[in-house]
């Protein structure tokens, strides 16, 4: 498939310049076959859309990842 093949740059700059269920929910795949290292860095994104306000409706679904990924 597309995991480790560069995809996930790709994928990160996609959510953080317009994050979507679908690719929130692709970011949060990617954290759950991830090093510590990588996951670390999925979560901080993950965490710094909670702070954005295009989000609105995908809060709750940002904050469900990120506590099941802790």
């Amino acid at each position: 498939m597309f995991y480790e093949k560069g995809y996930e740059e790709l994928l990160l700059e996609s959510v953080k310049r317009k994050p979507t269920s679908h690719t929130i929910w692709m970011l949060n795949r990617i954290m759950n076959k991830s090093s510590l290292d990588n996951k670390d860095r999925y979560m901080e994104v993950l965490k710094s859309l909670l702070n954005r306000n295009d989000v609105f409706k995908l809060r709750e679904e940002i904050k469900y990842y990120l506590e099941k990924n802790c």
